[in-house]
């Protein structure tokens, strides 16, 4: 088998804990060359794994090369085209008045993230951006669909709206594992430090990955933001309470 994957090109697919941002990498392994056709392996890595699986058939001399080739084709993968699902989530979110305005771009790096720019299953057909599963505290916002994703076949939440999935997503980080948060929300990277070994305890690089996103999160929120929306929906909002 050793043999079989120094003679190839790899094709590694690695996603995050709870959605399915897949990022393909294909890793030169030297010394005895490669052949035209890659080699797809039956298997799904998060991106950790995929890291330690890529140094392991690695000849140590040229794990710096292949950590700067794989910045570079990180870089690509960014330009994936949002889904017009995700489209819908970022004009609802930059409409919506929440409680920590301040945190709304670094959420929606998470669901940037988490969903790969909308274009996940979860996301597409159930309005779920952040690979929630399903608890029933949710049942408010939420239904639940048997779904197969990187860890395996469970329920996750499957939401009728983008809107829903708001609530929805709040609603989740209330629940007690997470209690704690609203202290660190003086900060986006606070949160996000405080609250990723929780929502995606498998992948270390989470926080950096979600915080490479916040710029294009903020261009999405500035670009669908409609003042005249927002300020009656805010209206609303106080008008309930």
């Amino acid at each position: 088998m050793l043999k079989l994957l120094s003679l190839a090109t790899i094709l590694v697919a690695a996603v995050t804990a709870n959605g399915e941002e897949f990022v393909s990498r294909d890793i030169l392994v030297k010394p005895f060359g490669t052949v035209k056709e890659p080699i797809t392996i039956g298997a799904r890595f998060h991106i950790k794994g995929a890291d330690e699986f890529i140094r392991m058939h690695t000849p140590a001399s040229k794990s710096n090369k292949n950590a700067r080739n794989s910045k570079k084709e990180e870089a690509k993968i960014a330009k994936t085209s949002y889904d017009n699902s995700f489209i819908r989530l970022a004009k609802s979110y930059a409409n919506s008045p929440i409680e920590f305005e301040q945190l709304k771009a670094v959420t929606l790096a998470m669901m940037l993230l988490e969903s790969g720019r909308g274009n996940s299953d979860l996301a597409r057909k159930h309005n779920n951006f952040g690979g929630l599963k399903y608890r029933p505290e949710l049942s408010k916002f939420a239904g639940k669909v048997y779904y197969g994703a990187s860890d395996g076949y469970d329920y996750y939440c499957r939401f009728g709206s983008p809107e829903d999935f708001i609530e929805g997503f709040w609603l989740f980080l209330d629940r007690h594992p997470y209690k704690g948060w609203r202290k660190r929300a003086f900060s986006e990277r606070a949160f996000l430090e405080f609250i990723a070994p929780i929502y995606c305890p498998f992948n270390k690089e989470y926080v950096t990955l979600v915080m490479n996103l916040v710029p294009e999160a903020k261009t999405l929120l500035a670009e669908h933001k409609d003042d005249r929306v927002y300020l009656s929906a805010l209206s609303r909002k106080e008008a309930a309470r």
